[in-house]
């Protein structure tokens, strides 16, 4: 049984940073409009094992506009940063090593070139220089230098094998 009085301590509007796991991830969804000062984010769950809540994640992570930084597993998709462009201009940090089931492409490295404070982005590294069109099926060197080129705070640009 879950206590919805020990959730909204822990989703205190004042909250800074939070964690999401599979098991926070549906009280997160539910309790979670009010986290407006919410700087730093930490999505880790396999967004593919919980049917039905791509929609509400999206829009959780959209009303977060003071967003900085954002580590995700799981649940990189080209919808997501699309989101990260329009809904959150203060993001510096995007982390996707962990995501080894990432589904982006030329199209939503595009949304993220519209972050303009961006100094880090960390795709997932896994593997080798064997299987990296495995791993980047739908990401070229053309839409990673579109992002190089456009983005002139960016200091550290992990995706191999570009």
């Amino acid at each position: 049984r879950k206590d919805s009085a020990c959730t909204q301590v822990i989703l205190h509007p004042l909250l800074r940073t939070l964690e999401v796991t599979s098991q926070s991830l549906l009280l997160t969804l539910d309790q979670g409009h009010n986290l407006t000062n919410l700087t730093v984010l930490y999505l880790f769950f396999d967004i593919k094992r919980q049917s039905g809540i791509e929609g509400q994640l999206l829009n959780f992570v959209g009303s977060l506009r003071q967003l900085t930084k954002l580590k995700i597993s799981n649940c990189c998709t080209d919808q997501l940063l699309a989101v990260l462009a329009t809904s959150c201009p203060q993001l510096r940090v995007f982390d996707a090593e962990e995501d080894s089931e990432m589904s982006i492409t030329d199209h939503g490295l595009a949304f993220l070139s519209n972050c303009r404070e961006l100094v880090s982005v960390v795709l997932n590294d896994d593997g080798d220089e064997y299987d990296y069109e495995d791993r980047y099926f739908g990401v070229s060197g053309k839409g990673i230098a579109h992002l190089i080129i456009t983005l002139p705070k960016l200091t550290l640009l992990v995706c191999e094998p570009y």
